[in-house]
């Protein structure tokens, strides 16, 4: 009897330590509206504020609550998730003011505008877009407009203009007005593959398709949508950015290093770090990355990829 509890018990193990080790880590990287601090959550509850001039970190904390992702809803506002919830709270303080419930899972939240008094962001569910006014002084959200969406991958904002990793399309939104009454116009192009992830140029699209697991394509394409150039990859790539001269393109995929492809097919590493790249973000002077060791640690790239 003894035995058979035994190798039960192993059986138990290695299911459990198969399941421990194939959880995908819970974190996120979120740099301000005004381009000055990034938020950071790493190990579902342990909160780092990161000033992306001074290079230094002003605040890292342990939560007293797990959370899925961290997000900037303003200059100095945060939005901690937590599946469906977001609670709303100062950056450095940390008090929870206001909690709101969207009664579907939240992938991504970026912030479109804000001015003294609001802030206007839109929440990303797996399958929808929702445009939002929050009131900073009464601390109350409403809900503007909303689209439907494929299937969501990535987005960016950029000239007033929301793009968005849709399935195999890339679709374009824009707000319009009339009077009071406010809406998402949108577009969408069509593509050949699913679109992980874009960015956007002067004239180009670059995009890095899903292929399988272990391979990725990254193709550009005119602004309508037009292809001029692809290559496909081994590797399991998750972002892409271009660089600044838009010849070029970073690639993200968790290893100790960045990976530059440039339009003519040719690759290269960049910049190999000591512990794992583990997230990336562009803002207006280059790149944050956290780079995972013994402990976080946030590397400032300008646009050409130096320190």
């Amino acid at each position: 009897m003894l035995k058979n509890i035994t190798e039960k018990n192993k059986i138990f193990l290695t299911i459990l330590l198969l399941f421990i080790f194939t959880i995908n880590i819970s974190f996120a990287l979120s740099v301000s509206p005004n381009n000055e601090y990034c938020c950071y959550l790493y190990l579902y509850n342990k909160y780092y504020l990161f000033d992306l001039k001074e290079k230094k970190i002003i605040k890292n904390v342990e939560m007293p609550d797990y959370y899925d992702n961290v997000f900037f809803i303003s200059k100095d506002k945060v939005a901690f998730v937590k599946g469906q919830k977001i609670e709303i709270m100062d950056s450095l303080i940390l008090k929870p003011e206001a909690q709101f419930n969207f009664n579907q899972t939240i992938r991504d939240l970026k912030v479109v505008k804000e001015n003294d008094t609001e802030s206007f962001f839109l929440i990303f569910t797996d399958y929808s877009i929702r445009y939002f006014k929050y009131d900073k002084n009464k601390g109350i959200i409403n809900l503007i407009t909303q689209k439907d969406l494929v299937k969501y991958h990535d987005s960016l904002i950029k000239d007033n203009e929301i793009f968005v990793a849709d399935n195999m399309f890339i679709s374009i939104f824009r707000e319009s007005s009339f009077l009071f009454f406010k809406w998402l116009s949108s577009k969408k192009i069509k593509l050949e593959d699913v679109v992980y992830s874009l960015d956007v140029g002067k004239n180009k699209y670059a995009v890095l398709h899903y292929v399988s697991t272990s391979k990725r394509k990254v193709s550009f394409y005119t602004l309508n949508g037009m292809e001029i150039t692809t290559k496909e990859l081994e590797g399991n790539y998750q972002k892409l950015w271009f660089d600044k001269s838009e010849k070029e393109v970073v690639l993200f995929d968790n290893s100790n290093s960045i990976k530059i492809l440039s339009q003519n097919g040719e690759i290269r590493e960049s910049n190999i770090y000591g512990g794992k790249i583990d997230q990336m973000q562009k803002f207006n002077e280059g790149f944050i990355l956290v780079v995972i060791e013994d402990k976080p640690n946030f590397v400032v790239l300008d646009s050409n990829f130096n320190m």
